[in-house]
């Protein structure tokens, strides 16, 4: 994985754990994640993982909230690297993608098949409940 800062990216990948939501000084939500955006295997047989870790703003953030261990997500925004001082006087650089755009992919089967801004898990999961499975015979078909 090559990262530019200052770049658009589209990242997808799993995640190692749940969203951090807190709130700014200010009031605005920020949601931080992580994503296992490739791997790795090395000589030995060993796999590394490649990991980004993205921050999510405004609506992004409306729907980044709801991402849990193990979910698989799409992202999409622009790599940032910013750098800081920790407590022990190191310099740290930190690559990350800020989120313009987050979409939570699950399995087949699993409800919500995504999370969009503005809707919670349940309403979406009310929505397709009323939805009823049907079998279509190949004669059905127009092509």
């Amino acid at each position: 994985m090559r990262i530019v800062a200052g770049k658009n990216a589209i990242v997808a990948g799993d995640v190692p754990r749940d969203a951090e939501v807190r709130t700014t000084a200010t009031g605005k939500d920020v949601c931080n994640f992580s994503i296992k955006a490739s791997e790795t295997e090395n000589a030995d047989g060993t796999k590394t993982a490649n990991w980004l870790n993205c921050v999510a703003w405004r609506k992004a953030c409306d729907v980044a909230r709801y991402i849990v261990k193990g979910d698989s997500v799409l992202c999409a925004g622009e790599l940032q690297e910013r750098s800081y001082t920790t407590r022990d006087g190191d310099e740290k650089k930190v690559t990350e993608l800020v989120c313009d755009y987050v979409m939570v992919m699950q399995p087949p089967g699993d409800v919500p098949l995504f999370v969009s801004a503005g809707t919670t898990p349940t309403q979406q999961s009310a929505t397709t409940a009323g939805m009823e499975e049907c079998e279509l015979d190949d004669d059905d078909l127009p092509f």
